[in-house]
């Protein structure tokens, strides 16, 4: 029996002499061999002379590109040598110790990866916090919200194109399929593929067998564009220790991965990898280290968790008295015990025995063991669990926000590793065998944006700008809130001052209050359940109210044009140094509020934050004195006070999430724009 898999060589065959692609391939379905000409005669790939538009290029260039060559349709190992290399698999933990551990790693280094892969491998199936962090990753990864987009910055005339591209790569990223070349009952979608390419993220290396999967004379229709093509493929996970990095290329080791010279592999749609940050080569020491520790302290058990079992006697061994003794100690302590013959016996042993007294040799054990979970847990998730776990019910769990940061980057560069390496390996291939080679595609798996923004400061930037007379994009922020555009013709949403006057030419602008039941309610009323009305008006009634307020600005007015009278203000250094330690305000309602990093931090991204900081104590008296007003997943406060005799005063907003004091800023009585 040979590891030689089926249709397998060194040197890659031309479609003349037989190989893949040529008049022996074998189609999935039927006895037809697969060939360029014969898939396009049956409205599959481009033929060659096929006068097709590929791409947005122009008719004449794309019939001068060659068709793609046929892809591989064949799987990486048979049943067989599947058996045959599960035969030779061993626990190469049993004998597992720091030097070997070493040699190692010092031979992944220089390209022979077997024994580290190996040692990776039944590490993360084993300990008890690399299963689970590392399965936290992949699983965070792997259930993200991905897609096929089209590419940004196209023209018109490639529009159409993108979309057909686009309609391709959906069809194979949905119908694409993921197994183990060495378990088969290993099976999932896309997202078992992503998975999959994870384990780079561990190993450093991910390897993908890609079996093709033609659909002969099968096409999708898209609006206002000509049919496509389409393709499938499943792919085929193949463990790292089948592979050799001697000469910086993978190579494979078909024979259960012995040996350093491997066999050439087609990077060309055949094979595909990931290369991620190689975790495991830090976790790995971590386990070592903790294992030790952990074989340490069960020897410690064995000898100090029970007393041992002293016995005396003045009779010999051999004697009666001396049997019984031994049988005695034997039923307490088989191994433990210790007797002493032809002595005197007193109160005393004749002997003293040394051990730890005390709990600290137990904490020690258990300090270390901690330390080396915590580590991996970093590595994996960049954050401690315990950490972001801590915290009583109603609290704000400690070192949840920055860990949460860490822990999304984290993810955020893993999203990246995986499309990119989709659409080297993937996306070009597939649009290369749909659409001829040479085309370039027009679209892309991956995620819509990878960079989360803050729409709230998108928001009031724009509305900055805007406010002092720039022109601002609208289509761009829009495009960057996530918020489509209506053309002309459709219904829109409109500006409370506009929904006023629509409803009543004649109302004041200080009724802008009631404008959510003349506006927003209108088009809640036409579109949700008659049922809903009711419950929506109770939950616009605060909102109604805060907007009827603002417009008047009047809260704190006591009828004689006097508003409350103004705090000082401080210096910039002194609200920095309030803020970066932090410090809580009490509401009317009881309810404690933060100020803090937070506030600063976003305070110093803004142009006016300076000014805005200077008022810090016109904020602590707003929340101190009046009520908020939800909207949203906000609270706001608001305060009018006196300034310096002016019969409008300043308005002074305060916005909070959570119990925390995000921003704040000042404005005159009556006006919405801010200073």
């Amino acid at each position: 029996m040979t590891a030689q898999r089926k249709g397998a060589s060194s040197k890659r065959t031309t479609p003349d002499q037989g190989g893949r692609g040529g008049k022996n391939a074998q189609a999935p379905v039927g006895g037809a061999p697969v060939t360029p000409a014969r898939i396009a005669a049956e409205g599959g790939f481009q033929a060659e002379g096929k006068a097709v538009a590929m791409g947005g290029l122009p008719r004449d260039v794309a019939s001068e590109m060659a068709p793609a060559a046929a892809p591989n349709t064949e799987q990486l190992f048979d049943a067989a040598n599947v058996e045959l290399q599960r035969r030779m698999r061993f626990n190469p933990l049993r004998m597992l110790d720091p030097e070997r551990l070493s040699m190692a790693l010092d031979n992944f280094e220089i390209g022979i990866l077997r024994d580290a892969a190996l040692l990776w491998d039944a590490m993360v199936k084993r300990d008890d916090t690399l299963i689970t962090v590392k399965n936290h990753l992949e699983e965070s990864v792997a259930s993200k919200d991905w897609g096929v987009f089209k590419k940004p910055g196209l023209s018109k005339a490639q529009e159409k194109e993108a979309a057909r591209h686009q309609a391709c790569l959906e069809y194979f990223y949905d119908n694409l399929t993921a197994t183990d070349a060495f378990d088969r009952n290993e099976r999932g979608g896309r997202p078992r593929v992503i998975k999959h390419m994870m384990r780079a993220d561990s190993f450093y290396y991910a390897t993908g067998h890609i079996v093709w999967k033609p659909e002969p004379g099968k096409t999708i229709e898209v609006d206002e564009a000509e049919a496509v093509p389409v393709i499938s493929a499943e792919v085929e996970y193949v463990p790292l220790w089948y592979f050799e990095n001697v000469t910086g290329t993978l190579r494979f080791l078909p024979f259960g991965g012995f040996g350093i010279t491997g066999q050439e592999m087609d990077w060309n749609g055949e094979w595909m990898v990931t290369v991620g940050r190689g975790v495991m080569f830090a976790a790995c020491i971590c386990y070592m280290f903790k294992r030790l520790t952990f074989q340490d302290w069960t020897i410690y058990n064995e000898r100090y968790a029970q007393n041992k079992v002293v016995g005396q006697t003045s009779g010999s061994q051999e004697s009666a008295q001396g049997q019984a003794l031994l049988s005695v100690i034997r039923e307490f302590n088989s191994d433990q015990g210790i007797a002493f013959f032809d002595q005197t016996v007193t109160d005393k042993p004749p002997i003293s025995l040394m051990g730890p007294t005390g709990t600290t040799s137990v904490e020690l054990f258990k300090l270390f063991i901690d330390r080396q979970d915590s580590k991996m847990t970093v590595m994996y998730r960049g954050s401690d669990l315990s950490m972001m776990s801590k915290g009583g019910a109603g609290e704000k769990p400690i070192g949840a926000s920055l860990q949460g940061d860490e822990t999304e980057k984290m993810e955020t560069s893993c999203c990246r590793m995986i499309q990119s390496t989709c659409n080297y390996y993937l996306d070009r291939h597939v649009i290369r065998y749909c659409f001829g080679e040479g085309v370039q595609p027009l679209a892309y798996f991956g995620l819509p944006d990878m960079d989360r923004e803050d729409t709230a400061e998108i928001r009031e930037s724009a509305g900055f700008l805007a406010d002092r007379g720039v022109k601002v994009k609208a289509e761009a922020v829009a495009d960057r809130l996530g918020i489509e555009l209506a053309a002309e013709t459709e219904e829109a949403l409109q500006s409370i001052e506009t929904a006023a006057v629509a409803a009543d030419p004649n109302a004041p602008s200080q009724a802008a209050g009631a404008v959510v039941k003349t506006g927003i309610r209108a088009d809640f009323s036409a579109n949700a359940a008659p049922a809903a009305t009711a419950a929506f008006d109770a939950a616009c009634a605060a909102l109604e109210d805060f907007i009827a307020t603002t417009a008047n600005a009047n809260p704190n007015h006591d009828g004689k044009g006097r508003f409350a009278a103004a705090p000082a203000r401080i210096s910039v250094e002194e609200a920095d140094a309030l803020l970066t330690k932090g410090f809580s305000e009490t509401n009317p309602d009881g309810k404690e509020v933060r100020f803090g990093k937070r506030a600063k931090q976003y305070l110093e991204k803004k142009p006016d934050g300076a000014q805005r900081k200077s008022f810090l104590n016109w904020a602590r008296e707003t929340v101190k004195t009046e009520s908020p007003v939800e909207i949203g997943d906000r609270e706001i406060y608001q305060k009018t006070f006196d300034q310096q005799g002016k019969a409008k005063g300043f308005t002074v907003l305060v916005s909070t999430k959570e119990g925390e004091v995000w921003d704040w800023y000042r404005k005159p009585a009556g006006k919405g724009a801010g200073e």
